[in-house]
């Protein structure tokens, strides 16, 4: 008997979890459509239908890709929105968006993982998260505020529609 009390109060806790994070997605496309985006789907999503791709230099998918190749198909699927292809010259499109605070959804997130300058790219989210390709997992959401990242960040871009 106590098992079904749990299991219902699970239960009724995860409709209310995805019912919360739905309305807000649905804020977010509106507040993205208001600004001028066509939005066919969100980075979420796109995240899911890719996830299991394998990371290789110089591939955009579908079934491997690299981390600039990622966000260039990203765009397209999420946007609407051709980037060029790799990272070096996608850090030259849009507009920079200096400060960390002031990330919005769909902002370019880039960094120096090799020492030498733009190396890395990935696609902001919300409360610090990032969605990439990694060199060592492929698609996966990573914290801006982890060590590795947080000391590799260079700015982030914002793309105009």
């Amino acid at each position: 008997m106590k098992f079904i009390k749990y299991a219902l109060l699970f239960s009724a806790v995860m409709l209310l979890i995805s019912c919360s994070s739905s309305k807000a997605l649905s804020e977010r496309d509106k507040q993205l459509r208001k600004e001028g985006f066509k939005i066919t789907e969100s980075f979420e999503k796109f995240y899911e239908k890719y996830k299991k791709a394998d990371y290789k230099i110089g591939a955009t998918g579908p079934d491997e890709f690299d981390c600039s190749g990622f966000v260039q198909l990203a765009y397209k699927e999420v946007y609407g929105i051709k980037l060029h292809r790799s990272s070096q010259s996608q850090f030259l499109q849009g507009a920079p968006v200096k400060d960390k605070g002031d990330l919005k959804y769909g902002d370019l997130v880039f960094f120096n993982t090799n020492g030498k300058g733009v190396s890395h790219v990935g696609i902001y989210l919300y409360d610090r998260k990032f969605l990439h390709a990694s060199t060592t997992k492929g698609p996966e959401i990573n914290l801006l505020t982890t060590d590795y990242y947080k000391d590799r960040y260079i700015e982030g871009r914002r793309i105009q529609k």
